[in-house]
């Protein structure tokens, strides 16, 4: 099989173009979307969570086409790229980005996708960012990046091998957002609305159950005001920050969290259980002011950037979904380094049903929450097997007459 080397000029229509310097607006189903850097994760999909919108009047010139693909170009996200299919109207790329149009004449344009998952792109970014240029690649080092392409029947297999397994982990990660949205209204359901069913199964509500008074308002006769820390236990003492040099010696496969995410892998773990964890300082609160969190499993290390907690007298599970609705703008200290302190977040206040109300919540619960899981380490599979599969293909190790699709 016959490969032949391509700049990306000259598999795009028009050349690499920067995206529009406007501000990010509150979203509006009325205006355009607005795809920034920190909108793209690192595995070139989208973090749907925090989009924003633009009003300019320039926009509609910046507005993504099927097949285009944009560059991150500048500061640590450098290199990170998003490939639009066209399954979102509307969306105009940011001023920090760089949009190529490939030419799906010339070649696939997921190939171009796919490409930029590879090792050898990623240690094209990292090379081409030393001396003076570093955390920043622009227009014209982007259209000079060399690719290896094969012939087009190749090229076509490959995107659908990629593609299948793609498509799963899609499907995987849409699922586990509808059912944390489901899980959301459950609880909005049981302990903010107080509608819930009762052991003849008929629901219980305020309107014709007793309710009685406290500082958060009506909740149900029986019922009670916790703080925080007496409805969790807490791990921060536990935990232990290593410096990158730290975390270089130690590389490994064991996840190693910051505040927000996991931002490397190490050879030991500190932490073996279910847990959730709530941003301490720096990213610490969403656009809905609600805490930043990550519901977490199995053997980790974690630094001193994020709170550890479980459930004390309901499951993890509860507690997760008891922080997933509560605004913590009122608890946040410090003007450039935003932070939850412990004692702020142990003073947060929460409706406690009865010992009865809270087993029958954590057993509804704690079946959705198992499917989320699972799926997840389904989809940790299927990067791994992409990621394998990935160099070979790319280099015609694999026979693709032999792999059916």
């Amino acid at each position: 099989m016959e490969f032949k080397r391509y700049k990306l000029n000259d598999l795009s229509i028009d050349g690499g173009s920067y995206g529009i310097g406007a501000s990010a607006v509150e979203y509006n189903k009325e205006l355009y979307i607005y795809l920034r850097i920190t909108d793209i994760n690192e595995d070139g999909t989208l973090n749907y969570k925090d989009m924003m919108s633009v009003d300019d009047p320039k926009a509609n010139q910046y507005v993504l086409k099927k097949n285009d693909i944009c560059f991150a170009r500048t500061g640590n996200s450098t290199g990170k790229s998003y490939f639009y299919d066209g399954s979102i109207k509307n969306l105009v790329y940011a001023g920090f980005l760089i949009k190529f149009s490939i030419d799906e004449d010339k070649v696939n344009p997921k190939y171009i996708k796919y490409y930029t998952m590879t090792s050898e792109y990623k240690n094209w970014v990292k090379e081409i960012q030393t001396g003076s240029t570093r955390g920043n690649i622009n227009a014209k080092m982007y259209g000079n990046l060399d690719i290896l392409i094969p012939e087009r029947a190749y090229q076509d297999k490959l995107v659908a091998v990629l593609d299948k397994i793609t498509d799963k982990i899609k499907y995987n990660t849409q699922t586990n957002d509808n059912l944390f949205e489901l899980t959301k209204q459950l609880y909005k359901r049981w302990f903010i609305e107080f509608e819930f069913p009762n052991k003849d199964g008929n629901p219980y509500k305020a309107s014709n159950g007793k309710m009685v008074e406290s500082e958060l308002g009506l909740i149900p006769e029986n019922w009670c005001i916790k703080r925080l820390d007496e409805i969790s236990v807490n791990f921060d003492s536990k935990r232990k920050p290593l410096s990158s040099k730290d975390r270089e010696e130690r590389k490994g496969n064991i996840p190693y969290y910051g505040a927000t995410s996991i931002i490397d892998y190490v050879n030991e773990y500190i932490f073996d259980d279910i847990f959730v964890l709530m941003g301490e300082d720096g990213s610490v609160i969403n656009s809905d002011n609600t805490p930043v969190l990550q519901y977490i499993w199995k053997k980790c290390w974690i630094n001193n950037h994020a709170h550890v907690l479980q459930g004390k007298g309901i499951s993890t599970e509860h507690l997760m979904e008891c922080l997933r609705a509560t605004d913590v703008s009122s608890i946040i200290t410090g003007a450039v380094q935003l932070k939850i302190n412990q004692a702020n977040m142990n003073a947060l206040k929460y409706v406690y049903a009865t010992e009865e109300t809270n087993r029958d919540f954590d057993e509804k619960i704690s079946k959705i929450y198992e499917k989320i899981r699972a799926n997840i380490e389904q989809n940790e599979i299927l990067e791994q097997l992409r990621d394998t599969l990935l160099p070979k293909l790319m280099n015609g190790e694999i026979d693709l007459d032999k792999i059916e699709i």
